[in-house]
């Protein structure tokens, strides 16, 4: 799980994209490199986009659209859009009693050269910071990660 500061994100997938960039003599890298291109498309458009694309992809979720003034909670990021649905739908699974109210929010954030992109998994809303503490503690509890998004000011 990387949090959303940019300090913190991992660095090894722009490693070994830096590194199939240098070798091109290996045939795998170049397919490797060429899986992610695909994804900047998208990348042009605003962050706000991406998250009606991501709200629009799982409507059979049915789960409540964000506020603009709601708290929400961060529990992952991963490398695609589609490794951070794949966590949500195994954390809410797994915390039904938890989670089974919210709706997902996956953000996408360029964390610069040397970092990369990262797609956030984040769920709510949530009413309140108190009942977004709580709801991190419990699943802090259960030893999943959560991080508090406040609401932008």
């Amino acid at each position: 799980m990387a949090p959303p500061s940019s300090t913190t994100a991992s660095s090894t997938t722009a490693s070994s994209t830096t590194a199939s960039s240098t070798t091109p003599s290996s045939p795998a890298p170049k397919t490797t490199v060429a899986k992610p291109a695909p994804a900047p498309a998208p990348a042009a458009s605003p962050v706000t986009a991406v998250k009606k694309t991501e709200l629009a992809a799982t409507p059979q979720k049915a789960a409540p659209v964000p506020r603009s003034n709601s708290y929400l909670i961060q529990l992952a990021a991963a490398r695609s859009s589609k490794g951070a649905r794949n966590e949500w739908d195994r954390l809410k699974t797994k915390n039904k009693d938890l989670l089974g109210s919210l709706g997902l929010i996956v953000t996408k954030a360029d964390l610069g050269p040397g970092k990369g992109i990262f797609y956030r998994l984040r769920a709510g809303p949530i009413a309140n910071e108190t009942a977004a503490r709580t709801l991190c503690q419990q699943l802090t509890k259960r030893k999943i990660g959560c991080l508090i998004i406040k609401p932008p000011r």
